[in-house]
């Protein structure tokens, strides 16, 4: 099912990062987003039918108030807030960022997860880090390759659209390896791509040859498409302790959060260069580094994917 769901990034991973460059080209790259909104609401349309037959939970403990969701989103937007701005304010936001999204995540996800405890709970942290890293690169990759190594839009998208498919390729293969091969060596073997891909985004960065991007992002969507459904199938293994929903419902939290704070915090790294009068590239190397470092923290975390030993 994981194998399935990541093959419909294929058709828009195609298509996406050619027809963005084509209406940025053309009518303007606001445009692209607008252009969006019709297929939201067919796909709203076509989502209805099946929502209809969910049913609610029958235990009320399992409601989640809504304070705490709302408290995370204002959390992690004062935490990038904080970091794009140079003034006598960024550090009292800073302070409340924090304060609201640990709270906040403390009540939303499983016990154990900010501590990486064994299991579900180092799952869902292994689920934030590796979208944070990917994201934190996939992201710039068309700024690198566009602003400092001078290429065209549709250029960069072909990366963009390596790394998506190459994704699917990877979700594919270890849908039939997770049969013969442990966990911690698909988680491994997933994230240690990855982190060749950084290596080779970042080795772009510095000027490497520019066949390089194209053949590393590859590598590192195929490293995603291994090591995140690994991860998720973790999550689902704890679901009999939360229940199935509780349980995919942590993994999207972790998931939505390094999307949030891989485009938020690498475009801190952006404005705080900027700002401080150095190069894009200075920015763009910051923002990087984080995901290097995201993704570097996923693989030490990797060995405590599996549950603690039960006493005998």
């Amino acid at each position: 099912m994981l194998a399935l769901l990541a093959g419909a990034w294929i058709v828009p991973g195609l298509l996406g990062p050619s027809y963005g460059a084509l209406i940025a080209s053309t009518v303007g790259w606001r445009w692209a987003f607008i252009s969006m909104v019709p297929l939201t609401i067919v796909a709203t349309y076509l989502m209805l039918p099946a929502l209809r037959g969910v049913s609610k939970p029958e235990d009320p403990s399992a409601h989640l108030s809504l304070r705490w969701p709302v408290q995370l989103a204002i959390g992690v937007g004062a935490l990038v807030t904080a970091l794009s701005l140079l003034s006598v304010f960024s550090i009292p936001l800073l302070a409340a960022g924090l304060l609201l999204t640990w709270s906040a995540l403390a009540r939303i996800l499983p016990a154990g997860s900010l501590r990486g405890r064994r299991g579900m709970p180092t799952a869902v942290l292994t689920i934030f880090l590796l979208i944070l890293a990917y994201i934190g690169a996939d992201y710039f990759i068309p700024l690198l390759l566009t602003a400092v190594r001078g290429r065209s839009l549709a250029e960069a998208g072909i990366v963009i659209t390596a790394g998506t498919v190459s994704w699917s390729l990877g979700s594919w293969w270890q849908s039939r390896a997770i049969t013969t091969r442990s966990r911690l060596f698909l988680a491994r073997l997933g994230t240690g791509m990855l982190i060749a891909g950084l290596l080779g985004v970042i080795a772009t960065l510095a000027g490497a040859p520019l066949a390089v991007p194209y053949v590393a992002w590859f590598v590192g969507g195929v490293g995603m498409g291994i090591a995140y459904p690994t991860a998720y199938l973790v999550i689902m293994d704890g679901a009999s302790a939360v229940g199935a929903g509780a349980a995919v419902s942590s993994g999207e939290v972790g998931e939505r959060l390094g999307l949030a704070l891989g485009g938020g915090l690498g475009g801190a790294a952006i404005a705080l260069a900027l700002a401080a009068h150095t190069s894009l590239s200075v920015g763009l190397a910051g923002a990087l580094a984080l995901s290097l470092l995201a993704a570097l923290a996923a693989l030490i975390l990797a060995p405590r994917l599996s549950p603690a030993p039960e006493p005998p």
